[in-house]
């Protein structure tokens, strides 16, 4: 009886051994299986977050295409802004001709004037000339009458 007691004792070690095992085995497998299932719910945030990045990515694309668009946009005002340079220029270079223009007038203007002047002193003089030698005409004529 008392080997029947120890082999039943060891018996019941061994299972309780085989038992401790299993459950440590399903507890390791169990343990596994969450890591699987972690590792995959990591997979699949990895890939909402690569998807995210995509997003990001393709916004960033938006983005520089859009900066794109302002620089093509600036290059038309720069470009704008040259012919308004360009026109401004050619509004000085006719106010300059103008002035020259309004020069050469105001000269012309000042010549003819001055010929006028000279006319009237021409005139002027030819009036005292006739006036001096008919003057002298007058005197000649009475003094020839007197003489006679």
């Amino acid at each position: 009886m008392l080997y029947n007691v120890v082999m039943l004792t060891n018996e019941i070690r061994t299972m309780k051994e085989g038992l401790k095992k299993r459950i440590d085995m399903a507890i390791t497998i169990s343990n596994n299986k969450f890591d699987v299932v972690q590792g995959r719910f990591n997979n699949i945030e990895g890939r909402f977050d690569n998807i995210e990045g995509r997003f990001d990515n393709i916004e960033g694309r938006f983005d520089n295409i859009e900066g794109r668009f302002d620089n093509i946009e600036g290059r038309f005002d720069n470009i704008e802004g040259r012919f308004d340079n360009i026109e401004g220029r050619f509004d000085i270079i006719e106010g300059r001709i103008k002035n020259i223009e309004d020069n050469i007038e105001g000269r012309f203007d000042n010549i003819k004037g001055r010929f006028v002047n000279i006319e009237r002193k021409i005139e002027l003089f030819n009036n005292i000339f006739d006036s001096k030698f008919q003057e002298e005409i007058c005197i000649k004529g009475k003094i020839e009458i007197l003489n006679n």
